[in-house]
């Protein structure tokens, strides 16, 4: 682990991560050896682009469009102060690595920026509870402290509760596979593809843990499909691997192979866009 560690969490429009909008941006930098808090950043973002906030997404985090209009600041405005904050520091969320971190990318994307995921190693506490029991965040850390915590859903309010579950789970696990065995080395921000045991394979739907090429062989039409659907780095990722006879054509120049990650002895999850 590095010395300090940020939690992040977002509050958005819906959950859709391509198209919906991150209306509330928090995170927490805290020490990892004494879990102390040492700074905080939190905002209301008002989406650059057209939006709507789904009511029932209203319903659980109760940002209105009116407290955007008076509180909001752009995406944009905040990105270098985002990058500051996070630069040298693993990542921790609660199920962000399936939401949170996938939904930042496509906000910053249709923004113009990028957030290199590759230099970040990701803990998820929400997937280290999966392997124990109960995954909902309020469960959980009612479990751990015997209270509930305040302001649920309010995503500043779920960072630190995050980072007190995530100070609960290491004080009491009884090895440290417990904290950094996930079932993928690491996952692409759209989550189509992981890295397992070296090779690339797909992370979720039908042929989940599949690799390209077995799918290529067995059903063409699905490649396509995700193709479609896929991130930009992704698709060429496939694409390379799809049709492995375009990289003798002379005037075919791919971009280098990924070299897959070292991973240490102790691994948490960390995400990746190739």
């Amino acid at each position: 682990m590095t010395d300090h560690i940020v939690c992040f969490d977002t509050e958005t429009t819906g959950l859709d991560v391509q198209h919906d909008s991150i209306i509330q941006l928090s995170l927490v930098k805290f020490d990892s050896r004494t879990f102390e808090e040492t700074e905080a950043l939190d905002w209301y973002i008002l989406p650059s682009c057209p939006y709507r906030i789904d009511p029932a997404a209203e319903a659980v985090h109760h940002i209105t469009q009116a407290k955007l209009e008076q509180e909001g600041v752009s995406l944009k405005s905040i990105y270098p102060q985002l990058m500051t904050f996070t630069s040298g520091c693993d990542i921790l969320s609660y199920n962000g690595n399936g939401f949170d971190a996938r939904i930042l990318y496509y906000n910053l994307q249709r923004e113009g920026l990028s957030f290199d995921f590759d230099k970040h190693i990701f803990y998820d506490a929400y997937i280290i509870e999966a392997a124990r029991t109960s995954r909902k965040l309020s469960d959980v850390y009612r479990r751990y402290y015997g209270h509930d915590f305040e302001d649920a859903h309010n995503s500043l309010a779920d960072v630190r509760a995050t980072i007190a579950v995530f100070k609960a789970q290491n004080e009491t696990r009884t090895s440290d596979e417990e904290i950094h065995r996930p079932e993928f080395d690491f996952v692409s921000v759209d989550g189509f593809l992981a890295l397992k045991d070296g090779d690339f394979v797909f992370a979720q739907g039908k042929y989940r843990g599949k690799t390209i090429a077995e799918v290529a062989r067995a059903d063409a039409s699905y490649l396509d499909w995700v193709c479609k659907n896929c991130a930009a780095p992704t698709r060429q990722y496939i694409e390379d691997r799809r049709h492995p006879k375009r990289h003798h054509s002379p005037e075919y120049k791919p971009k280098p192979s990924p070299k897959p990650k070292q991973i240490p002895p102790v691994t948490p999850t960390q995400m990746s866009l190739f």
